[in-house]
């Protein structure tokens, strides 16, 4: 963030200590299933209407007297797949999804869309309270599906369809399923609903109730995709068209929507990186209580007396005010009332420079009751944003009744500019007026200008991640879709930090290094998509040496804060008598190439590496079960494993490296494609050679003189036998390093070496290390053979599922992993870039499950809105012909044939519950959405058809059908032998 950003910031915070500042948004409204499709529509003055046929309205059982009715308006403003819903992601049962109110579904998937576009993962937020603050239409689900159900003498039955339906338990329902532990309030006031739910999510999050707060409301009228029959002096329009405020205005048409905001403490937002689409100023609630005619009337007085309410809880003079968003129900007596609330409370204003702007949103998708505050305030968030003013549709002429010409307003009937100006902020307002008289008003600023960082990076890692592969397919497309779109200007680096802090990680991954978002668009659709799969047990693999090349790790000192920070930790671990320049040499301040030739740098410039992957891979989340490493590999196994300090570590690295320079370089070491056995046999022959390394059953290493190790290839040839001369300049546990073991062991005489915390496994034996190794140990380990055979054979035996190999690049990743089921992955590959590689290893890591979160990647960014979940549509909805008790069309299918009795009869008990559609023994009662209620149920029928009382706590242990048709079989038995008994 700039200077000049920092400050101005500061003096509107200073100026408006209690500005809210909205976060995320999320809605669905006819014609418009995300927000981006909603604007478009606002922008182009679009309708959201439809029109009906004679044989549709037919075919949706509407009688034939009514639609031959001339009153009736064959007109609607319908809502796409309400009978649809992700019950699976929720993890509701298919039965309790057909059951339940399709308000509470939709608002479940809005507030989770929310979430994302505010780019929070509900399940990482810590200790942070997020509060629900919502309300609904009628439940009319509730009235035309269940009544038969609530007659019935079932309380488990009952409950179940009042909690699945009634408007009590909307935002409980929200706060459950997404984990929320903020306050869930419930807020009912007809037609201003969401916008008094957004004045109380505020009031709560200016008195600390909560760290965050969801603010909506959904609004279904059922039945839907149907006309009105049209009755004289009522809110509805006779022609199903709604013109706010025009001389023609007759009335509204009812709506559909379900949309919700994500609102934060503006001090919090801007300190936490958020992206903040606009800023609440102030809200206002009050009541016209007698101040009108009757109970279903507007008041002026009570109208105009929140608004200038509003206004000085804001903080703000009404002449500052660009734009308001009326209540506008297109009514002829109702825009007038507005109209003249409006003159009063803009009437102090003295110093307006030009006129205020008016317009209602009710003329492009009707009257959303509960929820048609939210779709104001949504649409005029939107026109801050893309500093447009969108038309309001219809409008012609003025109703008779306004004084237009005499007020500070006009009636905003095109799109027209609304940018930002220099010394002059944006502001705006929302009304939202409910019948009985309650009222709201909210005062919006537009969004502080948001942080501008520098960070270079060569490269980022955008990840992905799905329930199931064709949601994958579909969230894939959609991103790029985003991603490609004109005039696209999303910093990457903020964009790849929200997807891995901000996004939900499913088992169906990828990941993508990309450089920029061009590069992104190009990529998403071609590639590589895995299904990850938790690494039970994973063991961390180090690298010995001749894994060296010149610039290996490149960039990773630069980029990567934790890589640098433990390298300059190893580097301060030096004793002061040989020092090196570790950093200079990874920086690439130094040519790394003459450090590659003495053992007395390259050891502890590969240690230095190894330890600091080791690190930047444990801020990854992973925890190795089990530690190992080949030769000089040992030595950073050892230092995570806690055997020793980094200290001690380092010295015996460079002790090891400066004693092995001193010898003469005539060493060589080979690698035989034959076994141990068959090596050592060859070697009995006469060869002055040792076996350095068992590998594995076919793969061992000899090491001696150059000399030796040529004239035992010439044989090895002869009998056929492939092998492979090995570039080093030592050969390593061998006779050739006698002379230096003595010193080397009483080097090490004063080090402190303690048991491994993490189990390791050892070179010299092959086994795991039990005890604190001493100097004669680490004396032996440099002079024996590499037991590394043996090391494999006991992570096969310890159960170890997976491994990652750290080291400069994958030497030991074939030999493991065609031990372990899962295989081994290497930490990192040769590459030109270093850094680079990694990500892409990284990646690799997230794919497999290995990883289950980047964020590490990216400890600092902004968050940015994109695209949300793409929720799977499947259908849920009761048909009318269906009789209390029965399961849907969607769930009516047959239980797999188990040919049990029993078992079929159980299943027929979680069928009815739940609704699952096809049953096996493994099914899982929590998995397929069970709850109390349906344990109940399932508890009555065993208990009516068998005569076994299961205790409920017992049951809710039994999570398989398994377990509880095995449990019912125990009952079964026992007393068919204490029969037998009597």
């Amino acid at each position: 963030m700039t200077g000049a950003d920092m400050s101005a910031n500061k003096h509107w915070l200073e100026q408006h200590p209690d500005a809210v500042a909205i976060i995320g948004m999320a809605g669905r409204f006819a014609e418009a299933p995300n927000l981006a499709n909603y604007w478009d529509n606002l922008a182009a003055g679009r309708l959201a209407r439809k029109e009906y046929s004679r044989d549709e309205l037919l075919a949706r059982a509407v009688k034939p007297e009514v639609v031959d009715d001339p009153a009736y308006v064959c007109v609607g403003m319908p809502l796409e797949d309400i009978n649809c819903f992700d019950a699976e992601f929720f993890g509701v049962s298919a039965k309790q999804a057909d059951w339940m109110d399709p308000q509470i579904r939709l608002f479940l998937e809005v507030c989770w869309h929310a979430m994302e576009d505010a780019g929070y993962d509900v399940s990482r937020l810590g200790a942070q309270r997020v509060g629900v603050f919502a309300g609904s239409n009628p439940a009319l689900y509730l009235w035309q599906h269940h009544l038969d159900r609530l007659r019935e003498h079932n309380l488990a039955q009952w409950l179940e369809v009042l909690t699945s339906n009634d408007k009590d338990y909307l935002s409980p329902w929200v706060a459950y399923k997404l984990g929320l532990r903020g306050p869930a309030l419930n807020i009912q006031t007809a037609c201003s609903t969401s916008l008094v739910a957004v004045a109380t999510a505020c009031q709560n999050l200016l008195g600390y109730q909560c760290d965050m707060a969801l603010a909506g409301a959904a609004a279904l009228t059922l039945p839907h995709d149907q006309g009105y029959l049209y009755q004289a002096n009522t809110i509805l329009s006779p022609d199903g068209h709604c013109r706010p405020f025009d001389a023609e205005a007759a009335g509204t048409i009812m709506g559909n929507g379900v949309a919700a905001v994500l609102l934060k403490r503006a001090e919090d937002a801007i300190h936490d990186g958020d992206h903040i689409d606009a800023l609440i100023l102030g809200t206002a609630v009050n009541n016209d209580a007698q101040r009108k005619m009757d109970f279903m009337a507007p008041g002026v007085d009570g109208q105009a007396e929140v608004i200038r309410m509003a206004h000085r809880l804001a903080g703000v003079s009404a002449d500052t005010i660009d734009y308001v968003e009326t209540h506008g129900t297109g009514t002829y007596l109702g825009d007038p009332i507005e109209f003249r609330a409006l003159q009063i409370a803009f009437a102090q204003g003295a110093q307006r420079m030009k006129p205020c702007a008016i317009g209602a949103v009710k003329a492009n998708l009707g009257h959303l009751n509960t929820a048609a505050g939210m779709a104001g305030l949504i649409k005029t968030v939107l026109a801050l944003q893309h500093e447009m003013l969108p038309p309001t549709p219809h409008f012609k002429q003025p109703n008779p009744q306004l004084d237009l010409e005499g007020s500070p307003f006009f009636i905003n009937d095109r799109l027209r500019p609304w940018p930002r100006e220099p010394g002059r902020i944006r502001r705006a307002g929302v009304s939202a007026f409910g019948f009985g008289g309650t009222n709201a008003h909210v005062v919006l600023q537009e969004a502080p200008e948001p942080e501008r960082t520098e960070r270079q990076l060569p490269a980022h890692l955008f990840v992905l991640s799905a329930r199931d592969a064709a949601a994958l397919d579909r969230y894939r497309e959609r991103i790029q879709q985003w991603v490609a779109g004109p005039g696209r200007s999303t910093d990457l680096a903020d964009l790849c930090f929200t997807a891995a802090h901000g996004r939900r990680g499913f088992s169906h991954r990828l990941a993508l290094m990309v450089r920029d978002t061009r590069d992104l668009a190009v990529k998403l659709p071609v590639a590589t998509a895995a299904s990850a799969e938790p690494t039970d047990r994973v063991a961390w693999v180090f690298t010995g040496q001749g894994a060296q090349y010149k610039g290996m790790a490149s960039g990773l000192y630069q980029h990567v804060p934790v890589f640098r920070r433990t390298a300059d930790a190893c580097n301060s671990a030096l004793s002061a008598e040989h020092p090196l320049p570790l950093a200079g040499w990874l920086s690439g301040q130094f040519d790394m190439a003459p450090a590659l030739d003495q053992a007395a740098t390259l050891q502890p410039l590969l240690f230095t590496i190894q330890y600091a992957l080791a690190e930047a891979w444990r801020e990854f989340g992973i925890r190795p079960d089990m530690v190992l490493g080949h030769s000089l590999g040992e030595y950073v196994a050892a230092c995570v494993a806690g055997v020793m300090s980094l200290e001690t570590a380092m010295t015996m690295v460079c002790l090891r490296g400066r004693l092995l320079d001193r010898l003469p370089s005539n060493g060589g070491m080979l690698a035989v494609k034959a076994s141990d056995e068959e090596v050592r046999q060859v070697l009995r022959d006469g060869y002055d050679l040792d076996v350095a390394a068992d590998n594995a059953p076919d793969q061992i290493v000899v090491s001696g003189h150059a000399e030796e190790i040529d004239r035992f290839r010439t044989t090895l040839g002869d009998a056929g036998v492939d092998s492979v001369r090995l570039t080093v300049t030592h050969a390593f546990h061998s006779r050739l390093l006698d002379p230096i073991l003595e010193e080397f062991e009483a080097g090490l005489s004063s080090c402190e070496f303690s048991p491994p915390a993490i189990p390791m496994l050892s070179n010299l034996s092959g086994t795991l290390l039990q005890v604190a190794p001493d100097a004669r140990y680490w004396r032996n380990h440099l002079r024996q053979t590499v037991r590394f055979t043996a090391c494999l054979e006991q992570l096969q035996a310890q159960n170890v599922s997976g491994a990652l190999e750290i080291g400069t690049k994958p030497l030991l990743t074939g030999l493991v992993a065609r031990r372990l089921p899962q295989g081994c992955l290497p930490g990192l590959v040769e590459g030109a870039s270093g850094y680079q590689a990694w990500l892409g290893q990284v990646g690799q890591a997230f794919c497999s499950g290995m990883v289950s979160d980047i964020g590490a990647l990216y400890p600092q960014g902004r968050r940015v809105s994109f695209p949300g979940y793409p929720f799977t549509k499947s259908r849920h909805w009761i048909d009318s012909q269906e009789v209390a008790g029965t399961p849907s069309s969607q769930t009516a299918q047959q239980v797999d044939v188990q040919q049990d009795p029993l078992f079929d009869l159980v299943a027929g008990y979680w069928r009815h519950a739940l609704g699952a559609p096809a049953l096996s023994r493994s099914s899982d009662f929590f998995m397929l959405g069970g709850n109390s209620l349906a344990a109940i149920q399932i508890r009555a029928a065993v208990q009516r058809d068998l005569a076994i009382d299961l205790p409920m706590a017992e049951m809710m242990k039994m999570r398989t059908l398994g377990d509880l048709v095995d449990a019912i079989a125990l009952v079964l038995e026992a007393e068919a032998a204490s029969e037998v008994q009597s």
